[in-house]
């Protein structure tokens, strides 16, 4: 990982600890309930809450079949002043696994696969097509 994503990736595992390692699948309701606007994607890799526990705490089965080599992340957006969308990518283009995280409590909100290609009829690719850093 490189530029961006490695300090992303550093900051999100050296800041706050998570209160509780409960793991929460949030269905597509609860999901959109935390799309508060205005939302903007974050640029400056401020701190954001140590998910990653949680994220390795997540069934496989709420991965739907979709895997990483290596899990990183590249975008993270606000909603508001209340919470913070982590899109943690796999290896699949437009496939992400959303890691809802409540800002000012201090802990993760819960997780959603978002398959975009799904979701908004893209086309499936067959090969990883992440860019290669």
């Amino acid at each position: 990982m490189a530029g961006f994503s490695s300090q992303l990736a550093v900051l999100c595992r050296s800041t706050s600890n998570i209160a509780s390692l409960d793991v929460t699948h949030l269905d597509e309701k609860a999901s959109l309930a935390t799309v508060i606007e205005p939302i903007s994607r974050v640029t400056d890799g401020g701190p954001i809450i140590d998910f990653w526990p949680y994220f390795e705490s997540i069934p496989a089965s709420d991965f739907d079949g979709h895997d990483g080599i290596e899990w990183q992340v590249d975008w993270v957006y606000c909603m508001g002043d209340c919470c913070k969308h982590v899109m943690v990518n796999s290896t699949n283009k437009n496939v992400f696994m959303a890691i809802i995280l409540d800002v000012a409590g201090g802990r993760v909100l819960g997780h959603r696969l978002m398959n975009f290609n799904s979701l908004y009829g893209l086309e499936t690719p067959t090969t990883d097509c992440r860019p290669h850093q």
